[in-house]
């Protein structure tokens, strides 16, 4: 599962985590310990039993869909700043054009929140490397950087 690694490694970066998902056995306690919360829940439901700020940023990845697609929406119309999606682009575009078909069509601002294929460009492959890939992104994002190499910066590394 690619979550586990996810959840494992924001954990030890101390990030608070909580898992979602519209599957009862998928969404346990068991499966992720280092979760602060997991929650079975329908992505209608989600913004409304979650605190979010400017700071939440969320990663699509149940590998189901429909249940991406609604919760892509659902973020995407609630101000979310940063959506990371696993799979390949194509997806997203897929489900962009689905919501132009269905009269409900994203803003140019919306779809820029969207970072899929989601991670940074490491050549991640295995789930761990791919967790890797995706929180490197959201803390290059959370501290307004490109991820480049340390060795081209010009000025100080904590600048």
């Amino acid at each position: 599962n690619d979550v586990m690694p996810l959840v494992e490694m924001a954990d030890v970066l101390g990030w608070d985590t909580t898992v979602i998902d519209g599957r009862a056995n998928y969404a346990t306690k068991d499966r992720f310990v280092k979760a602060c919360d997991v929650m079975v829940a329908k992505p209608q439901q989600v913004l409304g039993n979650i605190v979010y700020d400017r700071y939440t940023f969320f990663a699509l990845m149940t590998h189901n869909y429909n249940y991406d697609k609604a919760m892509l929406y659902e973020l995407c119309t609630h101000h979310v700043r940063y959506i990371a999606m696993l799979g390949p682009k194509e997806k997203m575009e897929r489900m962009i054009s689905e919501f132009e078909d269905e009269n409900r069509p994203l803003t140019t601002e919306q779809i820029s929140c969207i970072y899929s294929p989601a991670g940074l460009d490491i050549g991640a492959e295995t789930s761990e490397e791919i967790a890797l890939a995706i929180l490197a992104e959201m803390k290059t994002f959370m501290s307004n950087r490109q991820g480049n190499h340390l060795r081209y910066r010009l000025d100080g590394i904590h600048a």
